[in-house]
């Protein structure tokens, strides 16, 4: 019984994590595109308000949206390891 409130608990976190990775994704995506519209309006302050969502914001971003991938394979290991033990 132990070894299912274990897998329910595991799948839980691998799902709210992927509800998060996806959230982000959809974020990241929303602030490329608004960069994008800046510096295509090509007026000097926009261009500047591009760069720093691209730079800071958006690579910000994918770094944790790549953490959060790297966490839930990570987990996946151990769930299936932890099942393998059981």
């Amino acid at each position: 019984m132990k070894a299912m409130d274990r897998l329910e608990r595991d799948r839980h976190v691998l799902n709210s994590l992927q509800g998060l990775r996806r959230q982000l994704q959809i974020v990241h995506a929303g602030i490329v595109v608004c960069a994008a519209a800046l510096r295509y309006q090509n007026v000097d302050r926009d261009a500047e308000v591009a760069r720093v969502l691209t730079t800071l914001v958006a690579g910000r971003l994918f770094e944790q949206i790549e953490r959060i991938a790297e966490l839930r394979a990570i987990l996946r290991k151990l769930r299936t390891h932890a099942a393998g033990d059981d």
